[in-house]
């Protein structure tokens, strides 16, 4: 059987696509529990000038890690409007999502279509456009594969 091959070229195009879709509605996201106080103590710190500390706590009363704050604290100081931090942070998502399978498809010796199919989960979709402080682990589970 004849292996189907697709171009780099091609599969760039046909990601930016995607991302375009990733980017349409940025306000249709949700806004429950845990966001709203990461952006609280996002806005606290900086009205503070804190960068270290722990994050909000978990269901059981631990704390989660700083990071998420963090990131949010420099979207926060870029821009006020939650809106462009929802374009900001899907955008980073998708970057890092995007570059991490396109070194794993060189280094596998994969066929680079995957790279496209993975933009079309809807897990995939859900989570690049969350404000949620979990969903940080989906690129940074792709970057340290």
């Amino acid at each position: 059987m004849e292996r189907v091959t697709v171009s780099t070229r091609a599969i760039g195009i046909i990601s930016v696509l995607l991302l375009g879709v990733y980017l349409l509605f940025p306000g249709d996201i949700w806004w429950v529990n845990d966001e709203p106080k990461l952006f609280s103590q996002a806005l606290w710190r900086n009205a503070h000038g804190q960068w270290l500390g722990w994050g909000i706590n978990g269901a059981n009363g631990n704390p989660y890690g700083p990071i998420p704050i963090m990131l949010y604290q420099v979207m926060l100081r870029l821009t006020p409007e939650l809106i462009q931090i929802a374009m900001l942070k899907t955008l980073l998502s998708w970057a890092i999502i995007f570059f991490s399978l396109r070194r794993l498809a060189r280094d596998l010796n994969l066929n680079k279509a995957f790279i496209a199919i993975a933009f079309l989960s809807p897990l995939v979709f859900l989570y690049c456009r969350s404000l949620w402080d979990n969903v940080f682990l989906v690129p940074l589970s792709a970057w340290f594969v």
